[in-house]
């Protein structure tokens, strides 16, 4: 039987352009692995470097199981999309066009004569669920811009199921 260390994340801090203890927690990391015969595939695994630093410096590659390891501006991680300047930019994106998409098959629903409450369980579980999935990493951080796209996804919602829904201010109550 073999097993794989899918959807691991490393987090490190690296200070004073000393990035030894960052690698020495990759070193860890790998070790740990082989230890408990988990595999690690080297070349999916990817490096998303967040530096807020006015001058930036290049990093060096970092090397795993002798595969250097790519450098990536962004990265789905768990199904949110995440990018090295920490806006979410890219996966309001995403998320109103997965909600638009998910808007039509309500509109098809009640078009069939569906109503009610099935019609409701119907967005909770489809349209809500894709709209909210990681509501807690982004809410309290998206652009006015990225909550307006959102809100007129739930006003669209509303008209489609004919009953209000509380989409006012719920970035504040999510985060």
């Amino acid at each position: 039987m073999e097993k794989f260390s899918d959807d691991s994340a490393i987090i490190g801090l690296i200070t004073d352009e000393d990035d030894r203890t960052y690698r020495e927690l990759i070193q860890d990391f790998v070790d740990w692995c082989r230890q408990n015969h988990l595999q690690l595939n080297a070349g999916k695994t990817k490096e998303l470097l967040v530096d807020f630093r006015r001058h930036k410096q290049p990093c060096t590659q970092v090397n795993i199981l002798g595969t250097d390891i790519k450098m990536v501006t962004s990265y789905k991680y768990l199904g949110v999309d995440m990018n090295n300047k920490l806006d979410w930019t890219d996966y309001t994106a995403a998320t109103y066009k997965k909600g638009q998409s998910r808007l039509y098959l309500l509109r098809k629903l009640r078009s069939f004569g569906v109503q009610g409450a099935l019609l409701t369980s119907f967005y909770d579980s489809v349209v809500a669920s894709a709209i909210f999935y990681g509501v807690v990493c982004w809410s309290s951080s998206i652009s006015a811009a990225d909550r307006r796209r959102l809100d007129n996804l739930m006003k669209k919602a509303s008209c489609i199921l004919g009953c209000p829904l509380t989409q006012c201010r719920w970035w504040e109550r999510a985060g």
